[in-house]
């Protein structure tokens, strides 16, 4: 193969790349509702994160806080739910087995941890779940 035949295939392949790249946002936006799925993500998230807390509240010495923190998620998780009605988005209710945990945690140490863990996170799951509802607002008006 010449140098004139393998940079003209070449310049055809890349204008393809090209091509397919430009395609994938359109069939995307056609085939899958990211609204829909980023909802559906939040709502199992929150369902997650509400057990995870639900484990580590009755063993952590300001628990009080984990209780307030976890009514604040259930009333988000209520809010994303009315979001999906209002959007008419059908919503998916995944389980999530959190039951496991509580086993695991057998000392103080694990349990802060755990908690840890947990929160750190939630922080950034949260930052992504604001994110996702400032896009679909951005995008729904």
């Amino acid at each position: 193969m010449s140098d004139s035949e393998l940079s003209r295939v070449m310049e055809g392949a890349k204008s393809l790349v090209r091509k397919v790249l430009s395609d994938i946002p359109v069939v995307h936006e056609s085939c899958v509702s990211t609204q829909e799925m980023s909802l559906n993500h939040m709502a199992e998230g929150l369902r997650m994160y509400s057990g995870l807390l639900q484990v580590v509240s009755g063993r952590v010495a300001s628990s009080q806080t984990v209780a307030d923190l976890r009514a604040d998620i259930n009333d988000l998780q209520a809010q994303v739910q009315k979001i999906q009605v209002l959007s008419h988005v059908s919503s998916v209710e995944a389980q999530t087995d959190v039951s496991g945990l509580s086993s695991r945690l057998t000392s103080d140490y694990e349990v802060q941890v755990a908690t840890h863990v947990i929160l750190a996170h939630l922080r950034s799951f949260s930052q992504d779940a604001f994110r996702s509802l400032r896009n679909i607002a951005h995008t729904s008006s």
